[in-house]
């Protein structure tokens, strides 16, 4: 696998593609990265843990396994902070606040959210939609958990999408608050929040001199540094309908996400149905089993799958060309496999 771009060193200020995307609205709080550890007589050590109602995999090379046990400790309270703040599942927490404000005024929030509701808005302007941060109207109406599976009716659609419009949500960078115009309007940031979440967590391992590792967050992963001296991380991804991999890519320093109707899905009438919505349908998105993209921050990586899974191989291609250090690997409704012309599959 050919990636121009893997051997920069990102998460830099400004270093993103979506960060030049919002350049007008405000930089991406991205990595500032500081020098490797030395690794020489390194171990791999691994730790899982649950936050964000996702399972958490560690995987630090490093010669100070203390040093990476307080490292997740430090990990597990910052998923816990921006849980607490950036949950549309929780209660009081500053995004419920703006969906219960939701057509009856503005909220004040911190610069980190409106920051990640800036990009997110910018992202849903790039993708026309194909990502948007407001599809959380639709939140009740399907439910894909084991044994509670629902598909909406079309009335329930019907009326979720007229609440779906990225153009109303109000953010008002001089006075730093944020608003929805509709009342039953409902931001959500489950396509954005943990890849963000992801790269705090690095940013957290860099400063404790831990700057060789693994962060991965059900389908958002940060490959930071090398594995050992020389030899880069060796990331699998998984094939949508077969069992094994894809393809195994060595990575460094790149985020990569993967999004695909396999994560969460039912099938009933012979028909799959995935947790995967198209805002503009208010359905299962239908042109791709899965979606990988690779990227300078996993924030990026992580609402690009998305969005490209939602527009379909061809749309999702173009974007990636438009995006300088974005490549992105497809596999389509028929299973064929297309990637962007930086990828190279062996």
């Amino acid at each position: 696998m050919s990636l121009p771009s893997g051997n920069s060193t990102p998460l830099a200020p400004g270093s993103s593609p979506l960060s030049r995307a919002v350049s007008t609205v405000l930089p991406l709080l991205l990595l500032l990265l500081g020098p490797m550890v030395s690794v020489s007589s390194a171990q791999i050590i691994k730790e899982q843990r649950t936050m964000m109602g996702t399972e958490i995999e560690f995987t630090v090379s490093t010669e100070n396994k203390e040093a990476a046990e307080a490292a997740f400790d430090a990990i597990e309270a910052e998923f816990e902070r921006i849980e607490s703040v950036m949950s549309e599942w929780k209660a009081g927490t500053a995004i419920s606040e703006i969906n219960d404000m939701a057509g009856k005024g503005t909220v004040e929030v911190t610069d980190e959210l409106f920051m990640l509701l800036a990009v997110a808005k910018e992202v849903a302007t790039l993708t026309g939609g194909a990502f948007d941060p407001t599809w959380a109207a639709m939140r009740t109406i399907w439910d894909f958990r084991p044994g509670s599976e629902r598909i909406a009716t079309k009335e329930e659609i019907t009326a979720a999408l007229g609440l779906i419009d990225y153009r109303q949500i109000l953010l008002d960078q001089e006075s730093m608050t944020v608003g929805l115009e509709k009342k039953g309007m409902a931001l959500g940031l489950g396509g954005i929040a943990k890849g963000y979440a992801v790269d705090r967590a690095v940013e957290i391992l860099v400063e404790k001199g831990l700057g060789n590792a693994i962060v991965k967050a059900g389908g958002d992963m940060r490959v930071q540094g090398e594995r050992v001296p020389g030899k880069k991380w060796k990331v699998s991804i998984k094939h949508p309908r077969k069992e094994g991999n894809l393809a195994t890519l060595g990575l460094k320093n790149l985020s990569i996400s993967t999004s695909g109707d396999y994560e969460r899905f039912f099938i009933k009438n012979a028909t799959l149905y995935h947790h995967i919505i198209d805002p503009k349908t208010g359905y299962p998105a239908s042109k791709c089993q899965s979606v990988t993209v690779l990227a300078p921050d996993t924030m990026t990586s992580d609402a690009l799958s998305t969005a490209i899974f939602v527009l379909g191989p061809k749309k999702g291609l173009e974007l990636a060309r438009m995006l300088k250090g974005v490549e992105v690997i497809i596999v389509d409704s028929s299973g064929k496999v297309l990637t962007s012309k930086g990828v190279e599959l062996h």
